[in-house]
């Protein structure tokens, strides 16, 4: 099945689109909303600044590989959907999943600033990322439902994850098992509308402010927001302009090495009250 630029797909059927290759050009859609389409070794391809969705159960499932172009969006909500699939994105992709365990079956190739969502309230292992590659990949967590908890180290740094972002939900984001020091580079870090935990360290030690360079960058910390270090008395926060074009607002620092730049939208952490909002692991 070939079709053009500008091109609207739709497999409605029950087992529609199964075992064939399907080809869109740019700016196309592409809709699976019957039970099993577009499944069972499929060839599915997109162009730049398409739109793939598999809503019907099992729809996008088993072996396929499904290809998109830059700026596209691919969503898997279905039951079941995009399990063991060979995924390829392009640069600038939002690819949007139900649970980080379907994640999990797949092999994942992306581009630059690609972004994973992880659409209802869930647990995030770090062995979920094992089989993917990205070149600057963000994960954001959908928060549907309740509050999700992710936590990233050797796999998801091999996969050239480099950006997390919480939902709605009280999330917790732990980047303890960083390991800054290696990769000499940092972690950027979002806060969402709800109370989130920041884990930076463990009771080993940080994951960042090691090296001089190992640095995390905290986006939209807000007053009910907390930071979870390992256990020293060192610690000060410092008022100023840090960062790429002086972005964030608050420095942490353990003794002289730098941990973290923060965004503080509170102006909470540079205060007497600064350690309220640190747990000490």
């Amino acid at each position: 099945i070939t079709a053009g630029s500008n091109s609207s797909l739709s497999f409605t059927g029950d087992y529609s689109g199964r075992f064939d290759t399907i080809t869109a050009g740019a700016s196309s859609s592409l809709s699976f909303t019957g039970r099993y389409s577009g499944s069972y070794g499929d060839s599915i391809t997109a162009g730049a600044n398409s739109s793939l969705s598999f809503t019907g159960n099992h729809s996008g499932y088993r072996s396929d590989s499904i290809t998109t172009g830059a700026n596209s969006t691919l969503s898997f909500t279905g039951q079941g959907t995009g399990q063991y699939d060979l995924i390829t994105l392009g640069n600038n992709n939002l690819l949007s999943i139900t649970y980080a365990s379907l994640l999990a079956t797949d092999t994942i190739t992306g581009g630059s600033n690609d972004t994973l969502v992880i659409l209802n309230a869930d647990t995030i292992n770090d062995t979920a990322f094992q089989y993917d590659s990205f070149s600057g990949g963000i994960v954001s967590l959908g928060d549907s439902g309740g509050s999700s908890s992710i936590s990233l180290g050797s796999a998801a740094q091999a996969a050239g994850i480099t950006s997390a972002i919480a939902g709605n939900g009280n999330d917790s984001l732990d980047l303890s098992a960083w390991n800054a020091s290696v990769q000499n580079a940092g972690f950027t870090l979002t806060g969402g509308s709800g109370a989130d935990n920041f884990i930076l360290g463990n009771g080993s030690g940080n994951a960042f402010g090691n090296t001089g360079s190992d640095i995390a960058t905290i986006n939209h910390f807000t007053a009910s927001d907390m930071l979870s270090l390992h256990n020293e008395n060192d610690y000060t926060f410092q008022s100023g302009s840090f960062g790429a074009g002086g972005a964030y607002n608050t420095e942490l620092l353990a003794g002289s090495n730098v941990v973290a730049y923060i965004d503080d939208q509170s102006y909470g952490l540079a205060s007497s009250s600064s350690m309220s909002h640190v747990n000490l692991l």
